[in-house]
């Protein structure tokens, strides 16, 4: 597989922090509520893989205390590092080819960066590695093949439905990332040898300007400035998605965790 490049890695970062903060109200209390479920405790080194906008850091933080580490690793950090946290690394890092400490997290996570990747396996044996026997790994990714109008009598539906599946059809055929990977989560860690996995995916209802809509809006038109969507289509998706009539089912979020046995 050709390697891919992160496809919005090069937004404009007024653009890209709103998109992100977007993601962080639609996507943080359940990824938060997966983390506490494992028991993080005071004192606990944990790992964030494409840590993004740092919210997840931030809570992370909070849950390990000062005793704690939080190792906050992207491959383009901009968000990351004008803020200050006392017990939190961060640092630029590629998942797929830098070093890591070997067995010393009691927790690794990462989420929407799988799917981003030529080779998710090898990136997931990496953040294992790193990972202290009986330690955990959780990873959250999404699969879009829930996207659809919910009401095909809805004028817009077809166009919508018909843009949103050839633009995956692109993604997939261009090698530029998987939209289907969150499906495969749990078997991703029963593939790495995790042990006592559990598994959870999740999908909603949203409506035309609600922030699911604004932040798939967000993301198409970074698509347009990439060259992957054509304004065409674009300006037919934001037609639904700015109308409040227009109900749609969003992406699953995919969320799998387990434990390092050996």
């Amino acid at each position: 597989m050709a390697e891919q490049q992160y496809i919005l890695s090069h937004t404009a970062d007024a653009a890209e922090r709103e998109r992100l903060e977007l993601w962080e109200h639609i996507e943080d209390a359940r990824s938060q509520r997966h983390l506490a479920a494992l028991g993080i405790q005071q004192g606990w080194r944990c790992l964030e893989v494409g840590a993004g906008h740092g919210s997840i850091v931030c809570w992370l933080a909070e849950q390990v205390g000062p005793q704690g580490r939080v190792v906050a690793t992207d491959l383009n950090p901009r968000f990351l590092t004008a803020r200050q946290w006392p017990n939190v690394e961060v640092r630029r890092h590629d998942i797929r080819t830098d070093p890591l400490e070997a067995g010393w997290y009691d927790l690794a996570h990462c989420r929407a960066v799988l799917s981003h990747l030529p080779d998710p396996p090898r990136a997931l044996r990496r953040m294992v590695a790193a990972v202290r026997m009986g330690g955990w790994v959780v990873i959250e990714d999404a699969d879009f093949s829930s996207l659809r109008a919910v009401e095909a009598t809805h004028p817009l539906a077809e166009s919508h439905d018909r843009h949103l599946r050839e633009l995956l059809d692109r993604l997939t055929q261009a090698q530029l990332s998987d939209p289907y990977l969150g499906g495969r989560v749990r078997s991703l860690l029963e593939d790495a040898g995790l042990t006592e996995i559990d598994k959870e995916g999740v999908s909603r209802i949203a409506r035309g300007g609600e922030p699911e809509a604004r932040m798939l809006g967000m993301t198409l038109q970074a698509l347009v400035e990439c060259g992957i969507l054509s304004a065409a289509a674009y300006s037919d998706l934001q037609q639904a998605l700015l109308d409040p009539r227009f109900s749609f089912i969003t992406l699953t979020t995919f969320a799998a965790w387990g434990k390092r046995a050996s």
